[in-house]
């Protein structure tokens, strides 16, 4: 189903607030697919923020996990390999059996403790072997014998295979053991959010003159518009290039010459265009 921004956070804050009470199995796990650009990242982390603020779900997150923040912690799946799920063998010496014996040293990089949500960010980006390899992490909260502390959920996101972001088929079992959302990004809240964040005004008011602006993808396309490439126009403008070739050159490349056409052509025109208000 396809869904916005504030619609995925509401999502995300019941999942973490059911999943309290649930076994590692039985809790629910989000996958997030979009085209690219869409602020997967940034929504995620404003969902972890908000249940930071949430009160009751830290106290119960303290007395279960004696946890005192809700943490965020990124993992990609296109910078690792399934090898460096299983760690780093090493040979010690097992003082009771008075023998050597062969272990696994786990990248610190996994909590035994504390809450939080695990973000499995380019999921479907990563190999096969490392999409299986990272299922025992969703369904059970391990890596071999290795237990995940239960104070933390599992969010996985990624860009469909339609987009050309050389995205693999994500294995059958991992797909039955989340459900997935297509985050469609709406203009409203993403504006809200920008207000918030010092993207230059006249990147939102254009956009809100030409919502059709704000998102348009096309894979066939090498430049397309969308939340992350606008704020990325924002710092252009930031950079005091204003009417420069090469200020137009990096807008055109950002976004393509047609929406870039029409970008200047509203800054050019300055204040006699109003942005169109909610």
């Amino acid at each position: 189903m396809n869904v916005n921004q504030p619609t995925i956070v509401e999502m995300l804050l019941a999942d973490w607030r059911g999943n309290l009470t649930k076994r590692p199995e039985q809790r629910a796990s989000m996958f997030m697919m979009s085209e690219p650009g869409t602020g997967k990242t940034q929504i995620l982390g404003l969902a972890a923020e908000l249940a930071n603020d949430d009160a009751d779900f830290m106290a119960e997150n303290k007395r279960r996990y004696d946890a005192d923040t809700f943490e965020m912690l990124p993992f990609r799946a296109t910078l690792h390999e399934p090898v460096d799920l299983t760690g780093i063998p090493a040979v010690i010496t097992d003082e009771m059996l008075k023998q050597q014996v062969l272990v696994w040293i786990k990248d610190q990089h996994w909590p035994r403790d504390g809450a939080g949500v695990i973000f499995l960010d380019e999921f479907p980006q990563g190999t096969p072997q490392m999409m299986a390899a990272l299922g025992q992490i969703i369904s059970e909260l391990a890596i071999g014998d290795f237990k995940i502390g239960r104070g933390w959920n599992v969010v996985l996101a990624g860009n469909r295979a339609t987009d050309r972001s050389a995205s693999f088929i994500v294995p059958q079992q991992i797909d039955n053991r989340v459900y997935t959302v297509t985050l469609v990004p709406a203009l409203k809240p993403w504006v809200e959010w920008a207000r918030a964040n010092n993207i230059d005004d006249t990147v939102t008011r254009f956009l809100q003159f030409r919502p059709a602006a704000f998102t348009n993808f096309d894979p066939a396309r090498p430049t397309n518009p969308s939340a992350r490439v606008w704020e990325l126009v924002s710092g252009v403008r930031q950079q005091n290039m204003h009417g420069t070739i090469g200020e137009r050159a990096k807008v055109e490349g950002y976004v393509g010459a047609g929406i870039a056409a029409e970008y200047f052509a509203y800054v050019d025109a300055g204040d006699s265009l109003p942005a169109i208000e909610d």
